[in-house]
């Protein structure tokens, strides 16, 4: 349980979540890793934040037709720990998981490799981590 009483998440639950809502991508000239969740669930959002850390913003208002909705993300570093993490327990965002990490590979020869791979296996799932 969390300090507000939640329970807490684990790395499956989120993998899940993730594979439903979320994405593995990069952002800024510097290319910065990124993992993030768009939802209009803002406590489980906020349980996330508490749980792996990243920040939250609202992504858009409510009105009389939706919900609000918010965004959950963790970037850099710790970004490429929890993709590492989350690894063996994704099953849709698997190959976004891996071209993230592969991209920011300190082994020229590895990262390229697997970007190939992902380019040519996994077209669908990598063609967003080039825009």
């Amino acid at each position: 349980m969390d300090k507000l009483g939640r329970k807490r998440i684990d790395l499956p639950y989120l993998a899940g979540y993730l594979d439903g809502e979320g994405c593995f991508t990069h952002a800024g000239r510097g290319r910065t890793p990124i993992i993030k969740i768009n939802s209009c669930a803002f406590d489980i959002l906020s349980i996330l934040a508490d749980n792996f850390g990243g920040t939250m913003y609202r992504h858009g208002e409510g009105t009389d037709k939706r919900r609000a909705s918010w965004t959950w993300m963790i970037t850099g570093g710790d970004a490429l720990d929890l993709a590492a993490d989350l690894i063996p327990y994704l099953i849709e965002k698997r190959s976004q998981a891996v071209a993230l990490l592969a991209a920011n590979a300190v082994d020229s020869d590895k990262r390229q490799y697997v970007m190939d791979f992902l380019k040519e296996e996994k077209k669908p799932y990598f063609e967003h981590m080039e825009r």
